[in-house]
């Protein structure tokens, strides 16, 4: 069992619900954040396995000439498949998975913070891994998270569809999370939802999830 003192806060969502701005918000509180995808992107670097992988399989076309991973052009390759996208979580995922491990290490070695953040959009695809104690899901209406994922990540409509019904369901994040946000209003409502909850967490501790 995990005896480190600090206490892990995962924060997850999902496409384009608010999820990162959350997690910016208890990064303001004085929290330190671990962006998930971040990770993924330093495990390419870190770890060359992940793309000898992406060229074996999937050939030299999805990267760039510098030799950096063309991550829109494979996203759009892999994620209206649901084997391939299991195929490639199932090789990048463990090594996410450490990465991550070694740097909330990394916090509770290093630092006096009770809490910590990590902002991950397929945290409970995680869950089984210890990768964090407290979880929180950000919602949003489906029209507006369409309508915001389309304009933040230059998708069509279809895209943003077919990724959010590839996603596990809203149903499904709020039956697992510990604390659910619903993002229906301004950015200040939402901030000061995020802190209610972290207070909330503080008070109640690991034993009041």
């Amino acid at each position: 069992m995990r005896q480190n003192k600090l206490i892990r806060i995962g924060v997850t969502g999902g496409m384009g619900a608010g999820k990162s701005t959350v997690a910016g918000y208890l990064e303001e509180a004085g929290l330190l954040v671990i962006d998930a995808d971040m990770v993924s992107r330093d495990v390419m670097e870190l770890y060359p396995e992940v793309h000898d992988y992406i060229r074996k399989t999937y050939g030299e076309e999805y990267f760039l000439p510098n030799g950096d991973l063309d991550r829109r052009r494979f996203g759009r390759r892999v994620f209206p498949d649901p084997q391939a996208l299991a195929e490639y979580e199932a090789v990048i995922m463990p090594f996410i998975v450490g990465e991550i491990k070694e740097r909330f290490d990394y916090i509770d070695d290093a630092t006096e913070d009770e809490y910590a953040v990590l902002d991950a959009p397929l945290l409970f695809a995680v869950r089984d891994f210890d990768v964090f104690d407290i979880s929180i899901t950000v919602e949003m209406p489906r029209e507006l998270q369409i309508e915001r994922a389309m304009e933040r990540d230059s998708l069509t409509r279809t895209e943003v569809e077919d990724r959010l019904n590839r996603q596990m369901s809203r149903e499904q994040r709020e039956a697992l999370a510990d604390y659910v946000i619903i993002n229906d209003g301004s950015l200040e409502e939402l901030k000061d939802k995020t802190l209610a909850v972290f207070e909330l967490i503080k008070q109640r501790g690991m034993n009041g999830r």
